[in-house]
């Protein structure tokens, strides 16, 4: 059986999870525009490929001293309102049709789990591989929890995934709009580049990977 692999921002979604998450949390007052002043030129580098990977090994202090239930509700939330109308109906199609086939979908995302698990429901997937938040009981320290799942750490974390269920790698397709997973892209038995960044369409040409254009 297939083991399909789907990234998530800009994959599924016309935008990224942790926008939802940002613009919900400042209706919320949660955080101050102060505080996420350095956020679009972040993702201003990462769409351009200029995104160094030790930059989502930082600590983020706008998380600091939020509880779990505050954090799930912000994504949730964040989702519901902003998320929904983001969804890419053919992507929505295609999990559908694997689902339907019996087929085994799961989703890796550098994104935190608490912004795309509304996201895995909406789909109906039950494992998401993401980067977490690290807690001190109830509150969040402000520190991501282990290494980010991005780039090489989320082939990593994909690859332990994998061993620890007996997958074997070559029966696994992968989806992903980013440069940034061109790691898992090249490990897998199937890649396919999704609406591909810059860098990302040129790899697929040059790998002779499948390119889909999701709307």
């Amino acid at each position: 059986m297939k083991t399909y692999i789907f990234d998530i921002d800009h994959t599924l979604l016309r935008s990224a999870t942790g926008i939802y998450f940002v613009k919900e949390g400042l209706t919320r007052k949660f955080f101050q525009r102060r505080q996420l002043i350095r956020i679009p030129i972040v993702l201003i580098k990462y769409r351009m490929g200029f995104l160094k990977g030790n930059i989502v090994e930082r600590e983020i202090p706008f998380m600091k001293g939020l509880t779990r239930k505050d954090i799930e509700e912000i994504g949730r939330a964040g989702f519901r309102k902003y998320g929904l109308s983001d969804v890419y109906e053919d992507a929505k199609n295609l999990i559908q049709n694997l689902k339907n086939q019996g087929s085994h979908v799961i989703f890796a995302t550098s994104s935190f789990d608490y912004s795309v698990r509304p996201v895995a429901e909406y789909f109906g997937i039950d494992d998401v591989i993401a980067s977490s938040f690290e807690f001190d009981g109830d509150s969040c320290t402000g520190y991501i929890e282990g290494r980010a799942a991005f780039g090489d750490s989320k082939k990593t974390k994909v690859m332990a995934y994998l061993e620890d269920r007996g997958i074997n790698k070559n029966d696994c397709v992968f989806y992903s709009d980013s440069h940034h997973d061109i790691p898992l892209l090249e490990y897998v038995g199937k890649a396919v580049a999704v609406n591909p960044d810059r860098k990302l369409k040129s790899a697929a040409i040059k790998n002779g990977w499948e390119i889909l254009r999701f709307r």
